[in-house]
């Protein structure tokens, strides 16, 4: 059976890092990559992501990301990870993975009428 990885996209609060975890726990051997971590460990250097020089940061990600899910995949792990990603990232982390696992890029987009609510409910 092919490796599986799952590159989970969404807005904020969107429930990305919730998902990724719900289906890590469906496999008997499973990672998650929280990619903010990934890119909130750069201490010194660090960068707002709208600031200049914020890419080069993502770059490191990314390949980080593709690092960390090769040498799991190859270990058999399905992988799941999270972030906001634009096609060109999961294109970027999918080049870099050295495997041919079974890409599974999932993007979690809430209804606006949800949102409102829960605004709402928030501010009460």
């Amino acid at each position: 059976m092919k490796n599986k990885i799952f590159l989970i996209s969404g807005p904020p609060g969107a429930g990305k890092s919730t998902l990724a975890k719900s289906i890590a726990k469906l496999f008997d051997k499973s990672i998650h990559i929280e990619c903010d971590y990934l890119y909130n460990m750069v201490q010194g250097g660090n960068k707002k992501p709208w600031e200049e020089g914020a890419s080069k940061l993502f770059t490191l990600m990314y390949r980080t990301v593709a690092a960390q899910a090769t040498i799991y995949l190859q270990a058999g792990f399905t992988v799941t990870a999270d972030y906001v990603w634009s096609p060109s990232d999961v294109c970027s982390i999918v080049e870099e993975i050295r495997q041919d696992p079974s890409f599974h890029p999932i993007v979690l987009l809430p209804e606006k009428d949800i949102k409102l609510k829960f605004c709402k409910s928030s501010q009460s």
